[in-house]
């Protein structure tokens, strides 16, 4: 529930839009994407001040940029409970 009222919050409509887009399920290629979306950034600032962006501009980076975050946390979290487990299991042996 909280997830789907902070997808809300930052403006994700829903899943057709994330179905026109690659599954990015494997590290790598959301690690490619999180690459992407810094650089598109990057561009947006050096641009133009974020401050100038219209409000449909703004509301597309900011929900970028909180995907890629969550993503991001996602994967961390991931290899942490992986090292973690791994770890149990030498203790275990």
């Amino acid at each position: 529930m909280a997830d789907k009222n902070f997808l809300s919050w930052v403006g994700f409509k829903g899943e057709e839009e994330s179905a026109n887009k690659p599954n990015l399920t494997s590290g790598s290629a959301s690690l490619e994407r999180i690459r992407e979306l810094e650089a598109q950034l990057n561009d947006l600032k050096s641009r133009r001040d974020i401050t100038a962006l219209s409000k449909e501009e703004f509301e597309i980076l900011a929900t970028e940029t909180a995907m890629s975050i969550i993503r991001t946390a996602q994967q961390r979290e991931s290899r942490q409970t992986q090292m973690l487990s791994a770890c149990s299991m030498k203790v275990r042996n």
